[in-house]
């Protein structure tokens, strides 16, 4: 009979094996559900059901969880497949494991609409919810036949209200770290660490969950003196931590890979972090092949497997001594940057090396967060004020040293790699670094080594292609353009929204990250209202952290004051940042973009925001563009007598009936319009008049409340360019490249 060690050495790698060969299978069957999800009418706006979005619906299911706002109020809680939206809800709430009838309001998930956007539809249908629901009415049909969840569930929110109100400084810090409370978490802390690709230090991760396993089972060895029963009561008490936080992809390995520990410990067997990672990562994807491209999943397990690597290799000497400690830091913390870069670049599309010193001093301060956060947690429980202010204090000493490095990392942007790299050049990448810490070291230098990680780390950002492109962003209704002029450049066209908030942040930021643009040469504003500027003003007043730098505001020259105009000339002043003003006659060249601006001409000013937009001619070889801001039918007729004709017309004010003359569309002759408008928005944009006069003109149209992110791409011979739809990449199964057009 072989011995348990015996096979343990046998199971060790077929683990590791098996998740390999399972990886494909899963990540086909994961298609497989998603296309299952869009194409059968489930839940979701890009499906054919016949719910539609803010219908009246009922739903029976059993409670599973529920969040909190800052105020400690009921903001959501899931319910079989929904995820209910509470506020506009009064009455009790629904207990964790009960039965409830739901009366709402449907609502859906969206997928990404622009290159690097956020895909709620994806994100929310891993953690098993396909729609949503705003709540009206809840009724209780079967009482919950435990109370366990419910009790932690309760437990929690009285954690963080006494966190709240004994830790005033830093609570928002604390609830997030020990109980993955974001409601009180500061929104500039949270800009500043995403900014600074530290965002993973806000989230209660694999590291914590074992930093409190191991001071759990070492307090419970040390109260029942033996080691098998203390084992044990760790176990439980680390399931329960996890029902208290509502397992994370994250938190569920952290405590599968600690109970393999656990267990290898009672047996007598050593323990193996690839084969404990493994099995978790096998146990995960068996139950929900859907996190297989969750980033929580990919994040979690990347680093976990990248450490376990690294300890395989030997990189770190595990020596004891001041010197050789701080050694191993700083190679940890420099092959961490090296494992999560292309990760990071996939789902953030920036990462800034800056991150190699911040997690040198994380590692530190780490553990003394974590325990000066547990010590404040515990004080505020008990109720003890003065004891808890300590201990609020200390964090929020140790948080302030952790904010000033992060921005002092900010003023490197040339430090900052940006870029999402493709799948393939991802495989290479881990390829290579694979060969050089088990193989390259040794037969290479420490100097050559460092030129081929510096070169392997710029090159699963660069941009190994890139063509002239124009890109019209979907920001709801509103506009935003982006014209590529090199790998890291592009001059952008207004930037804004009436629907949608934050468009900077959430569209146009994600997206240059996306492509690897690093400075903007030029943003044009054509006039002064919220659906062109607003994203404008986000980027400026948010300029120092962003990490894109912009080259020039360009705005109108007009006969008259315009107050929001001024503002925004003083706060791109405030950022350093010069002012132009153009107008009618003016020239301007962006790498081999050259512009020609038609409108304004202040001397015949019509004395209305819209139709006194910046107009502009945009050529790149013999492929020309035209950009008409919100110009109306008025101004139509003062440029018919200049050179109108283009290749690609940006249709005036969102396809509004009071502009896109029949006259005006003959002069520029387009081969085909491009429309920003936003889904189902209350001007009924573009109008019927607009799109029946464009097919009566056998012009093509297309709009992003269809199609999302419309690319305008100039390929091989500047007369030619290609129409691509960004959602046609996951609603059809049809090539993403719209059927080529020629001049």
């Amino acid at each position: 009979m072989p011995s348990l060690k015996t096979i343990s050495q046998w199971i060790k790698r077929p683990l590791l094996v098996l998740l390999c060969v399972m990886i494909p299978f899963l990540f086909a069957w994961n298609r497989i559900l998603f296309a299952k999800a869009l194409g059968d009418g489930a839940p979701g706006n890009h499906g054919s059901g016949a719910v539609a979005k803010g219908k009246y619906v009922t739903l029976t299911a059993t409670v599973k969880s529920k969040a909190y706002d800052e105020n400690g109020n009921l903001k959501t809680f899931t319910a079989g497949p929904a995820l209910c939206r509470c506020s506009e809800y009064v009455g009790p709430e629904p207990v964790v494991g009960s039965t409830v009838t739901i009366k709402g309001k449907y609502g859906s998930f969206d997928r990404a609409f622009n290159k690097g956007g956020f895909d709620s539809f994806a994100y929310y249908k891993a953690r098993g919810m396909d729609y949503s629901i705003k709540v009206l009415d809840i009724t209780e049909k079967k009482p919950a036949p435990f109370l366990l969840h419910e009790r932690l569930n309760s437990l929690r929110v009285y954690l963080i209200s006494c966190v709240r109100k004994y830790c005033p400084r830093e609570s928002g810090t604390i609830n997030t770290l020990l109980l993955a409370d974001k409601s009180g978490l500061s929104p500039e802390r949270k800009n500043l660490y995403q900014s600074v690709s530290l965002a993973h230090f806000l989230v209660v991760s694999g590291l914590h969950v074992s930093a409190f396993a191991g001071a759990v089972f070492r307090l419970a060895k040390a109260i029942l003196r033996r080691k098998t029963p203390a084992c044990i009561l760790t176990i439980i008490l680390l399931f329960l931590y996890g029902m208290l936080i509502d397992f994370g992809v994250s938190v569920a390995r952290a405590i599968i890979m600690y109970t393999v520990r656990l267990v290898a410990s009672i047996l007598g067997e050593s323990y193996d972090m690839l084969s404990a990672a493994s099995f978790a990562a096998i146990l995960t994807l068996l139950v929900n092949p859907l996190w297989l491209t969750d980033s929580a999943f990919i994040y979690s397990y990347t680093a976990v497997f990248g450490i376990g690597f690294m300890n395989e290799a030997g990189i770190l000497t595990g020596l004891s001594g001041v010197k050789e400690k701080l050694k191993d830091a700083v190679k940890f913390s420099f092959a961490m940057c090296l494992i999560m870069l292309p990760v990071t670049l996939k789902f953030s599309g920036a990462y800034t090396l800056g991150a190699i010193l911040l997690n040198l001093c994380i590692v530190p301060f780490g553990p003394l967060m974590l325990g000066d956060g547990f010590f404040a947690l515990a004080a505020s429980s008990l109720g003890l004020e003065r004891l808890a202010g300590f201990f609020d204090l200390i964090e929020y000493g140790l948080l302030k040293i952790t904010d000033l490095l992060a921005l002092s990392v900010l003023k490197f942007g040339a430090l900052r790699l940006s870029g999402e790299p493709h799948f393939i050049v991802i495989l290479i990448y881990y390829a290579a670094l694979l060969f050089y810490a088990f193989k390259g070291r040794k037969c290479m230098g420490r100097l050559s080594g460092a030129l081929i990680i510096t070169c392997i780390m710029q090159a699963v950002s660069a941009i190994w292609w890139w063509t002239p492109a124009v890109s019209m962003l979907y920001v709801g209704q509103g506009e935003c353009i982006v014209v590529r002029t090199g790998p890291r450049t592009a001059f952008v066209s207004d930037c804004g929204s009436t629907s949608k908030s934050e468009v900077w942040n959430y569209d146009l930021e994600p997206f240059l990250n996306a492509s690897g643009i690093k400075r903007i040469e030029g943003f044009f504003l054509s006039h002064s209202d919220k659906d062109h500027s607003s994203g404008i003003i986000e980027c400026l007043e948010s300029y120092k952290r962003n990490g894109i730098a912009v080259d020039a505001l360009i705005l109108q020259r007009l006969g008259t004051v315009d107050p929001k105009l001024e503002d925004l000339k003083a706060l791109a002043g405030g950022n350093g940042i010069p002012v132009h003003e153009v107008a009618k006659g003016d020239r301007a060249s962006f790498g081999d973009w050259k512009l020609n601006f038609l409108w304004p001409a202040p001397e015949r000013s019509l004395g209305d925001v819209n139709s006194d937009s910046l107009t502009f001619r945009a050529e790149y070889g013999e492929f020309s563009m035209l950009f008409t801001g919100d110009i109306s039918e008025e101004t139509e007729g003062r440029l018919i007598l200049n050179r109108l004709s283009a290749d690609i017309l940006k249709s005036p004010h969102h396809g509004s009936k009071s502009a896109s003359s029949e006259v005006f569309l003959r002069a520029v002759n387009p081969k085909a319009t491009i429309i920003s408008a936003g889904i189902d928005n209350r001007y009924h944009h573009p109008s019927p008049e607009v799109t029946d006069r464009l097919k009566d003109l056998n012009i093509p149209f297309f709009c992003t409340a269809d199609c999302g992110e419309i690319d305008v791409i100039i390929s091989g011979n500047p007369t030619r360019f290609t129409i691509k739809k960004f959602r046609n990449i996951f609603i059809s199964k049809v090539s993403k490249y719209h059927k080529p057009l020629y001049r």
